[in-house]
């Protein structure tokens, strides 16, 4: 999902690289060459700004998870994770109550509702 939504950022990007350069062709009003550029600047504003908000995501997971690994505790919703209580999912980024305690079985609490104790 991560790899689809970069590759769709960097497809705006280059959509409003394009716009950018064809706008200052004589093609266009003067009018319709500001809209164009101004339309260009936003879609980039838009691609950084998500670029940025998802590299912060992704650095507080790590810090998550390595805190989880070295054996803090997180408080997730109203669950407090620690290893000898879950398991961690990397592929969905999710932590598992293990099944050998009964109060967690079939609980699943994702790494975004996390935070540390």
């Amino acid at each position: 999902m991560l790899l689809l939504l970069r590759i769709l950022a960097a497809s705006i990007l280059l959509l409003a690289l394009m716009s950018f350069f064809y706008a200052r062709s004589e093609r266009f009003s003067k009018i319709g060459r500001w809209l164009i550029l101004l339309l260009s600047v936003l879609l980039i504003a838009f691609v950084v700004a998500y670029e940025v908000m998802q590299e912060n995501q992704s650095e507080k997971n790590r810090e998550l998870l390595s805190a989880f690994l070295q054996g803090k505790t997180l408080i997730c919703k109203e669950h407090e994770v620690t290893q000898d209580r879950f398991n961690f999912t990397g592929g969905t980024k999710v932590f598992n109550g293990k099944e050998h305690i009964q109060e967690l079985q079939g609980v699943i609490v994702s790494i975004e509702e996390c935070g540390l104790k």
